[in-house]
């Protein structure tokens, strides 16, 4: 799948991305029991008296019927989009001196690379994917064998 369509019209101007109509769709999704999960979520992720940890356990517990939980993972889906949107999804190594790709520079490397690994490699990006697919089952199976024969003898 390429990005190439259209890139060069956003790179020649100032895109204003948001998630507006995520957030629209969700907010018509938040009747009965995805409301109140939502809620609660929402209450448990803002709360000033519980550490991260607290909050991740709290999340993590009343997450035991998963079907039941839809509106924590609408408000993960908002959280995630957000997060693409302003280019914090993209691990910095030092945050205190990097700056956040915006979403139009995440479009921009992820189209460099489309183009950088056939003129490297040879072979689409989908084709090298399977080559190491192919290459990792090999070394793990060669691994487990002999770990096999050591243990046998």
């Amino acid at each position: 799948m390429t990005v190439k369509k259209g890139l060069r019209s956003l790179v020649n101007s100032t895109p204003d991305f948001s998630n507006q109509n995520i957030q629209n769709a969700v907010n018509q999704l938040k009747i009965g029991w995805v409301a109140k999960t939502s809620t609660l979520d929402i209450a448990i992720k803002t709360n000033n008296v519980l550490t991260d940890t607290q909050k991740n356990n709290a999340r993590l517990t009343i997450n035991n019927h998963p079907h039941l939980n839809i509106g924590r993972y609408l408000n993960d889906l908002l959280d995630h989009t957000d997060t693409i949107l302003d280019g914090t999804v993209v691990f910095l190594d030092n945050p205190d001196t990097e700056d956040t790709a915006d979403f139009l520079e995440i479009l921009q490397t992820i189209q460099s690379i489309q183009t950088l690994i056939p003129n490297l490699y040879g072979v689409p990006a989908g084709e090298l994917t399977e080559m190491l697919t192919t290459i990792w089952e090999l070394l793990t199976t060669n691994y487990w064998r002999q770990k096999t024969v050591h243990n046998l003898c």
